[in-house]
């Protein structure tokens, strides 16, 4: 929404749109973290906490395909659309 103006570097940019491109990769490194630990808990874990464990991986899946609309959508979308 902000107008591109000069960085004190002299770089045309807009630092929103900076700002936004890496929360989508603390987002997307976050539910890979996520998915690693709960699936090697899930292999590993026997009764109820193995249940809990699959249950989790299911929730990081769901998070991660909102981490890919909210790249698609938000970080990727051209600067007029926003």
């Amino acid at each position: 929404m902000e107008p591109e103006r000069r960085s004190e570097s002299g770089k045309l940019g807009n630092p929103g749109r900076r700002n936004q491109f890496w929360i989508a990769v603390i987002a997307v490194v976050a539910s890979c973290v996520w998915l690693i630990y709960f699936g090697i808990t899930a292999l590993t874990a026997d009764g109820p906490a193995r249940g809990a464990s699959i249950a989790m991986v299911v929730l990081g899946l769901f998070y991660l395909a909102a981490c890919g609309v909210y790249v698609r959508k938000v970080v990727l979308a051209p600067p007029a659309d926003r």
